[in-house]
């Protein structure tokens, strides 16, 4: 990867927002989140303001865009580069920011963080209920 472009903190620029620079300036790179809470980082590839693939573990495309939301706590990095990625994400940046923010309210998007021992004990005493 070439030079850093831009970078910064999730929590002062959350991806909705780093989807509107990249558009507002018809950006061609590729985003690097990185999280204290994944192994890997996700990837995100823009071509002229939209993205056009995304990875995250072994999510792919569209899948991998949403689970990224979902890191609302980390680092990323903007390299300004040609990419090279398949247009395989065919959604506009407002569908998926407005799908996923939908998604994660909903829980269908998982939110990458520290590990939360209340969540577990309450997802363990729905199942108890559900399958005694």
């Amino acid at each position: 990867m070439s030079n850093i472009s831009l970078s910064g903190n999730l929590n002062f620029l959350n991806l909705g927002e780093l989807f509107q620079i990249f558009g507002t300036n018809s950006s061609t790179g590729v985003l690097k989140i990185k999280s204290k809470y994944s192994q890997e980082p996700g990837l995100m590839y823009f071509v002229k303001g939209n993205i056009v693939d995304a990875s995250a573990g072994t999510k792919r495309g569209i899948d991998a865009a949403y689970a990224l939301f979902g890191w609302t706590e980390g680092e990323f990095e903007f390299y300004q580069e040609e990419v090279k990625a398949k247009n395989i994400i065919q959604k506009s940046r407002m569908e998926i920011t407005l799908d996923a923010l939908r998604m994660i309210d909903d829980g269908q998007i998982e939110k990458l963080g520290p590990v939360s021992f209340a969540k577990n004990l309450q997802n363990a005493q729905v199942k108890s209920l559900l399958f005694p």
